[in-house]
This record gives structure tokens, sequence and C-alpha cells, in this order.
């Protein structure tokens, strides 16, 4: 068993450390903030030893975080534990990836550590009001170093998602919300950071922007209902497919009407009218023109690869089955995603955002009650800036 490093002795494992972490944070506060700056993330750094029995310390940085160490005294122990139960896949895995024994091995291991850190994460969070998620292991020296993503909680359940714990043939999770998504992707990117020849420098010299980490979370959550109908997400690149025909205009209209995804002869759908020739979704052209034939009650129906009918939904659709999706193209290169009458995402000249109100009545009259302080004293003054605020908030220019 190693010790455990007190909060208020710092140790350095890997020259850019601490740089790592302060980059880090500023790419989580980027990101995370632009879908919902309740979410206030913290970043932080956890180093295990890799073997328990050197009198190593483990470290959290910073050194002031309050996440208790002792929990995480036997996480590698019990991840090594969890990656030996994967037995007889070993071998199943080297057939199928043509991969040595000791790259799975260790590939197993990683994942079992993973594992075990976020178990413990998640009995420490247990009535508290934030959230930890835990990224992939990454062995620097004699450690393991796992980037911690802390949340609040009460922002992260405010958003609708889909069902969790679905996955990519390769293994790799699929994302149910946006917010999953952004979270993956922070994950990637700290991760392929690490795994650098100066392990941290990525992040220092050659950060990554926030629309662009944005637009992988988008494409990241399409990946999962694409999954869901079997076709290939890397093939179909729904997100990207999805823009291109928001973009496009029709005798200088804005495209606006629904896109119904479902396998054909799902029961809660009904053709009007079928095509005698099923549209490729990469005909985007064609798709666009296809789109001023819905109208209220009668929308596109496609199976993830071809839009094969004109049709509407009927009857109760149970939520569960998570086998039919809505694309809602509102107006020009705007639209959303939709699952079970609730918006997952909003899509806006192809940068993804949360389905939240532009403005927040309440943070607004805190807002103003600390810049004007003293000046607004009536409750119907603030109401009233409300209703002139909120107004103005609809106008399309100016």
């Amino acid at each position: 068993m190693y010790s455990v490093l007190a909060p208020t002795g710092p140790s350095t494992i890997w020259p850019h450390q601490s740089r790592y972490r302060q980059e880090a944070q500023a790419m989580a506060q980027a990101l995370f903030d632009a879908l919902d700056d309740d979410l206030l993330p913290v970043v932080l750094v956890l180093a295990l030893p890799i073997d328990p029995t050197n009198d190593l310390p483990a470290v959290l940085e910073p050194a002031t975080a309050d996440l208790p160490l002792a929990p995480f005294a036997d996480a590698v122990a019990r991840g090594r534990a969890k990656q030996l139960l994967g037995g007889p896949a070993y071998e199943a895995a080297v057939r199928e990836d043509g991969i040595s024994l000791e790259l799975l091995r260790l590939r197993f291991e990683t994942r079992g550590v993973r594992a075990a850190v976020q178990q413990t994460l998640e009995e420490l969070d247990e009535g508290s009001l934030h959230q930890h998620f835990s990224s992939w292991p990454v062995r620097l020296g004699e450690y393991f170093v796992v980037t911690i993503l802390r949340m609040e909680r009460k922002p992260l359940r405010a958003y609708p998602s889909l069902r969790p714990d679905r996955y990519y043939t390769n293994g790799r999770p699929l994302a149910s919300s946006l917010v999953e998504g952004a979270l993956y992707r922070f994950n990637e990117e700290c991760v392929k950071s690490l795994n650098e020849p100066e392990p941290g420098a990525g992040l220092l010299f050659r950060p990554r922007e926030t629309d662009e980490l944005l637009r992988a979370a988008g494409r990241s959550l399409l990946d999962t209902p694409a999954q869901a109908l079997g076709t290939d997400p890397g093939i179909i690149q729904l997100f990207a497919t999805l823009n291109t025909i928001s973009s496009l205009r029709y005798e200088g209209a804005a495209g606006e009407g629904r896109l119904l995804l479902a396998l054909r002869g799902h029961p809660n759908l009904e053709e009007v009218f079928a095509l005698t020739c099923p549209t490729e979704l990469s005909d985007y052209r064609a798709v666009r023109k296809l789109l001023e034939m819905a109208s209220a009650d009668v929308h596109l129906l496609a199976d993830g690869e071809k839009v094969y009918a004109l049709g509407r939904q009927v009857g109760h659709y149970d939520a569960t089955r998570e086998d039919l999706f809505v694309i809602h193209f509102v107006t020009h290169y705007t639209w959303e995603f939709e699952h079970a009458g609730q918006v997952l995402m909003r899509s806006r000249y192809g940068l993804p955002a949360l389905p939240r109100p532009r403005l927040n009545k309440l943070r607004f009259k805190k807002d103003l009650k600390r810049t004007f302080e003293g000046l607004i004293t009536k409750a119907e003054q603030a109401t009233r800036l409300w209703e002139v605020v909120l107004e103005a908030s609809k106008q399309p220019k100016g």
C-alpha cells in the first residue's frame, strides 16, 4: 500500500504538471461555459503509483482541492482485478483487432483503473452538489495520471438525454447528451496531450478552439441515433449532413419542416406517400427540395441513410425504445435534434448548443441588482426592464 500525500505537500510528477492543469481548466471553462455557465467546471489531476507496493505518494493537483485521496488507495489494485475479469476476451480481441496480448493487457488494465477511479468518485459524490468524471489513465513515469473534471450536479440534470451505456462497435462510448459529448471530447484532448513526447505541452502551445470542440461534441451526439438505426456513424456523418441540408435555400426560402429518423416499418410511423426511388440523405439538394413537400403533420421519413417516404407519427411512442428521432428544421441553417418530444440539441450555423432559453430571468434580475445597486429599487422596475430586454432579443436585427 502506498502512502497518501497530504493536501499541503504538493509533488511534481512531470515538468508541465501545473501548467497542464491550468490549460486544461481554461479549455474546460471555455467549452462548458459555452454550453451552460452554471456547470462551473473544475479540473483536477490525480496521480496514482503504477506499483502500489512502492513507497510513492498519491498526488492530487491542485493541492487545495477538497477531494480526499484515501479512498483511491486501492484503485489501481481494484482496476487490475477488474481487467482480469476480461479473461478469454483477450484472445477474442486479438483475433479481431490483430494486436498483441501485451498491448491488449495494457488496454484492459487502463480500462480497469479508470472504472475503479470512476466508481470511487461516484461513491464520494453521493449526496453532493457536484459530480466528478474520470478520464482514461495515462502512464507517466511510475504513475497513472488521471484528469478529473468536476461539474455542478443540478444543471447537469436539467437537460434531457438518451439512455447511457451505448457503445460504438469498437467499444467506445456513445454520447447520450451534448454535455456528455463535450465531456468525451475534453477527455480525448487531455489524454492525447498527455501521450505526447512532452506530456501536456500540446495544451500549452496548440490549444483547441472551443467551437471546434463543440462541433465534435455535436457529431458525437448525432452518432447515437445513427448507431441506433444500424448505420455506420463514420460513413453517414449525420451531424454534417443535417447542417448542410439546413444551410440550403430553395428558391430563396429557408427550409422548414421535420425529418423523422426510424427504420421502415416502425409501428409509430404511417407512410402517406412512398418514394419510388428513395433519396440518399447525402443528396443534399434533393432532400432540401423534398422538405418543401412537408407540412405541419406530414414529414420526411428516413432510415438514417435514405429518405424513403413522406408520412406522419401515429400512436403512442414508447420512449424507452429510442429508435424514433426527430430532426426539426427551424429556419435557415438552424435545426433541432429531438426525441420523445424533448429537444436534446439545437444547431445554428453549424454550432451546437443546449436547448435553453436565450435569457435567464432570475440571472437577469440578479445581474441588474448588482450592476445598478441602489438605482433599481422596485420589483416592477426590474420586471419592466426584463420585458423590454426579452422583446429586444426577439428582433432579427439591431
